[in-house]
C-alpha cells in the first residue's frame, strides 16, 4: 500500500524544488515567487484580457504610443473569433482572478514574517481594493463591465494566493527535514 504524502509535504517539496533559496544566479526564493505567483499571474491577465476581450479600443490606441497597438490589433483579428467559443469562465472571469492572485500573492510576499496586526491589516486593505475596483465599475468611476461573478473569483483567488504564498515564504525560511 502506497503512502500518500499531504499537501503540506507536496508543498514543502514544492517550494524546495522550485524556489530553493538561492540559484545558481543568485536569485532568492522570494524573487522566484514573486515572478511565479505575481509577475506570471498579471501577464497572463493582461494577456486574456487584450486578446480576447472587445471594445479595446481606448487600451490598444494608448499603446500606439509604444509601437504595440497595431500588431495586437493585427494579433485580435485571430484571438477574438476564437474566444468566443472559449468558455464563459476563461473570458469573463480569467482576468479577475489572475489580478486578484497577484495583488494576494504579492501583498503576502511583503508581510509573510509579520504575524501581527499590519499583516492583518494589509490583508484586508487587499480585499477591500479587490472588492472596491469592481463596485467602481458599477458606480462608473472606473472602465469596465460590473459581475457579481467577479467578486466572487477575485476574492477567492486573493485569498488562496495570500494563503498559499504565505505558506511558501514560511516554508523558504525555515529550513525542514521534509
Amino acid at each position: 500500500m502506497a503512502v500518500v504524502p499531504s499537501d503540506q509535504v507536496l508543498l514543502a517539496r514544492a517550494c524546495d524544488a522550485i524556489f530553493a533559496r538561492e540559484d545558481s544566479r543568485g536569485a532568492t526564493g522570494r524573487a522566484r515567487l514573486a515572478l511565479a505567483f505575481v509577475a506570471l499571474p498579471l501577464i497572463l491577465g493582461i494577456a486574456m484580457y487584450t486578446l480576447f476581450s472587445a471594445g479595446m479600443e481606448r487600451q490598444l490606441h494608448a499603446l500606439d504610443a509604444v509601437r504595440l497597438g497595431v500588431p495586437l490589433r493585427a494579433l485580435r483579428v485571430i484571438t477574438l473569433p476564437a474566444g468566443a467559443h472559449a468558455p464563459d469562465a476563461i473570458r469573463f472571469h480569467f482576468a479577475d482572478a489572475a489580478w486578484g492572485w497577484a495583488l494576494g500573492a504579492a501583498l503576502s510576499l511583503v508581510w509573510a514574517n509579520d504575524p501581527g496586526v499590519r499583516r492583518t491589516g494589509w490583508f484586508v486593505v487587499g480585499a477591500i481594493f479587490v472588492v472596491g475596483t469592481e463596485i467602481a465599475q458599477l458606480a462608473g468611476l472606473m472602465p469596465g463591465t460590473f459581475d457579481p461573478i467577479d467578486i466572487i473569483v477575485s476574492i477567492f483567488a486573493y485569498a488562496a494566493a495570500w494563503r498559499l504564498v504565505s505558506r511558501a515564504v514560511l516554508r523558504l525560511e525555515v529550513p525542514s527535514h521534509v
